[in-house]
């Protein structure tokens, strides 16, 4: 059995063993859980991006392209994806310069 001592600071030595069980690296932070029985579990709190490859991939639905994602993001702000119609925006001619800020340049 791998143990510690805490100090007098509350501060606590993670033993070799369990950091590089745990692939710890300096800086990394841990999670302690409080079972219902008592029994605390320790784990990392930092997760590798790669290690979510697939989180949300449901079996059986077809994959989405960035520019299908965009075009019903687009389409909501819109209105049209839950029915609503929006009157179409006007376009504001562009606001061209003064005479007096083309003298200043």
């Amino acid at each position: 059995m791998l143990t510690a001592k805490l100090s007098t600071k509350g501060q606590l030595v993670v033993p070799k063993a369990v950091r590089d069980h745990l692939h710890l690296n300096a800086g990394d932070r841990l999670d302690f859980i409080i079972r219902d029985d008592g029994e605390v579990v320790i784990r990392p709190a930092v997760v590798d991006v790669r290690d979510l490859k697939g989180l949300l991939h449901e079996p059986g639905r077809a994959i989405v392209s960035l520019a299908e994602m965009q075009r019903v993001v687009r389409d909501r702000g819109a209105g049209e994806a839950s029915g609503q119609k929006r009157p179409p925006r006007k376009r504001r001619p562009a606001m061209r310069p003064s005479r007096q800020t083309k003298a200043r340049r």
